[in-house]
């Protein structure tokens, strides 16, 4: 079973010929991603990549992070997912229920996204049950590229994804969310902090009114020259 949004070299193949087998009988589906990594575990028989969820002690948790996985050096392999399995989105594999949604994690840091775009987006698009088919995008900023313009659209109702931000000082942790950030800029510095976790990096753009009441975008670090030029 594969993670495949962990994956490099994504493909996708589309389908309207076959159906797959679940738990509530065939069901036909939209496509195969394919995709190449070197992150493979055994774990009880059944071979996953390391970022793969399962239920474990009740609670969902990485293959990789359980202590019976063994990893497999195998180099790299190719691994393969189901797109959009009609009214399910999950299938049987070995005996064992696999469920599937598209993850895209950082997608700001990743290169030539059109081309995956321009491959995977069709065949969500084009799913049969829209409500269960979704793509999910996760990342933090880094510069005005695709990441950047699906995030803008999204605000503006531009596309039909749904936005969410969340803030680190929202997330519990057993302390303060200042004694997280001294803690995390004790392990760093003050700028990795901000760039990972308050989301600024010198590429991080913002909208400001110049004091002739001009309006623009700028990046962090250009509006810092204009504050070392105003000084």
């Amino acid at each position: 079973m594969s993670d495949i949004h962990n994956t490099e070299n994504i493909s996708i193949l589309q389908n309207a010929r076959y159906e797959v087998l679940t738990t509530d009988g065939y069901k036909p589906f939209k496509g195969l991603a394919s995709g190449h990594t070197d992150d493979l575990y055994t774990y009880y028989g059944n071979t996953y990549t390391g970022g793969h969820t399962l239920i474990a002690d009740s609670t969902w948790q990485e293959v990789r992070f359980q202590k019976e996985a063994v990893k497999l050096n195998l180099g790299i392999t190719k691994v393969y997912d189901f797109i959009d399995i009609k009214d399910t989105n999950s299938y049987l594999n070995n005996d064992l229920i696999h469920h599937n949604c598209l993850i895209l994690d950082e997608f700001a840091f990743v290169d030539n996204t059109k081309k995956f775009m321009k491959a995977a987006f069709p065949v969500i698009s084009s799913a049969t049950n829209k409500k269960n088919s979704k793509i999910i995008i996760l990342s933090t900023p880094n510069g005005m590229n695709d990441f950047y313009q699906i995030w803008r659209k999204a605000k503006s109702g531009a596309n039909d994804f749904q936005w969410y931000k969340i803030d680190w000082r929202d997330v519990p942790r057993g302390v303060s969310a200042e004694e997280f950030k001294q803690q995390e800029i004790g392990k760093s510095d003050t700028v990795t902090f901000e760039q990972e976790y308050g989301c600024t990096s010198p590429e991080t753009t913002v909208t400001v009114k110049t004091p002739t009441g001009e309006v623009k975008d700028v990046t962090i670090n250009e509006l810092r020259l204009l504050l070392q030029n105003d000084k």
